[in-house]
């Protein structure tokens, strides 16, 4: 299969910033939680998921950029926010739960008005203060905020939040992760205002770009079987040659990931892949949108489209699925990907950083027989 023969790469660059793509191994502790602080719209089609602590050092940082983010695009990012609180610095553990306390009792605007207060204090936090600090937010009174504080009622979310700290090795607090990127951007405020800012962009345009649809005698997106290359060059999206027989198409705004991938023989398309896994867009079939962040994807692709018996490789699986004609095969298949390999980005020649992690590669295929 060719996706398990090229060990498939994972990487997204956006304006001036490079970071590698999430890996389904790493980003499933990204998903949302009944007792996590969230800010912004559930709809909101960026998600910044922040690990924080509220110390001194961070100040400038967590409140103040969590603010300005809020104002700048108030419809567009959803911040989520969980606890990184560094064992020497006094008081963060405790800090970090009143914190989560005060938006589970009065919301987000009484959490950044306790954060605002207490991320720059100087003097000691202790249960006494940052009680007193919660009732000056309007998560009052302080004495029975203290009772909780001191029992331990928030103390869950913070022990969740070091689980998840320890599983993925995060190297420092703050540690920002983007639509589940990790930007590695620790303090530093514009690294993630400008991350944010392209995404932002990115989903904007979007916006205005039609999922594309599986049309199962022909192609998928504006590719059809028999197209050739300057048919496919006027269309007007991002191309790359990977050898004589394939070409990387990216297919999205602020991605420079080879969402489709074509074979070209004898001057015309002979094969299309489309990377579901790469796409933030989706594929439509049918009446029924398909994305890479559904839990039962494979299943639910499978069942859709009425595949077969799957055929375990080597690299993965594929499973062939009924065509309309018999000049087309259409396949689904599924591998592991390689995060630092040629294959996935548009421009290869940008120097990989990424570790070896392997990610999930799903993979819908328009192909003539």
């Amino acid at each position: 299969m060719k996706a398990a023969a090229l060990g498939l790469v994972a990487w997204l660059f956006v304006g001036q910033a490079a970071w590698a793509e999430p890996s389904s191994k790493s980003t499933e502790f990204l998903n949302e939680r009944t007792d996590d602080i969230v800010l912004g719209l559930p709809e909101a089609p960026v998600k910044l998921v922040a690990y924080v602590e509220y110390a001194l050092i961070a100040k400038d940082t967590v409140a103040p950029l969590f603010q300005q983010i809020r104002r700048s695009w108030p419809n567009d990012v959803r911040i989520v926010v969980r606890d990184y609180p560094m064992t020497f610095h006094e008081g963060a553990a405790l800090a970090a739960q009143a914190a989560r306390g005060v938006f589970l009792l009065k919301g987000g605007e009484a959490y950044l008005r306790f954060v605002e207060e207490v991320t720059p204090y100087k003097g000691t936090r202790d249960a006494a203060y940052l009680s007193a600090a919660a009732e000056r937010a309007g998560a009052g009174p302080a004495q029975r905020f203290e009772a909780s504080l001191t029992q331990g009622k928030w103390k869950a979310g913070l022990e969740q939040s070091l689980a998840d700290v320890a599983a993925v090795k995060m190297s420092g607090s703050p540690h920002w992760y983007l639509d589940g990127v990790d930007l590695k951007a620790g303090l530093l405020a514009d690294k993630v205002l400008s991350a944010v800012e392209q995404a932002v962009k990115a989903a904007q345009e979007r916006r205005n770009t039609p999922v594309p649809t599986l049309n199962p005698s022909k192609g998928i997106g504006p590719f059809f079987l028999g197209q050739t290359e300057a048919e496919v060059k006027r269309l007007g999206l991002r191309t790359g040659r990977r050898n004589n027989d394939w070409l990387c198409v990216a297919g999205e705004a602020g991605s420079d990931l080879c969402t489709y991938e074509l074979r070209m023989k004898k001057g015309g398309v002979t094969r299309i892949d489309y990377v579901l896994s790469r796409s933030a867009l989706g594929l439509q079939i049918g009446s029924e949108v398909f994305r890479r962040d559904r839990p039962a994807l494979l299943e639910d692709l499978r069942a859709r489209m009425g595949c077969g018996a799957t055929e375990f490789g080597e690299g993965g699986s594929e499973t062939p699925c009924p065509s309309p004609s018999k000049n087309v095969g259409i396949h689904l298949s599924q591998s592991m990907e390689s995060a630092c390999s040629d294959w996935a980005r548009l421009d290869p020649s940008i120097t990989c950083t990424g570790s070896d992690e392997q990610r999930l590669s799903t993979v819908v295929s328009v192909e003539k027989p």
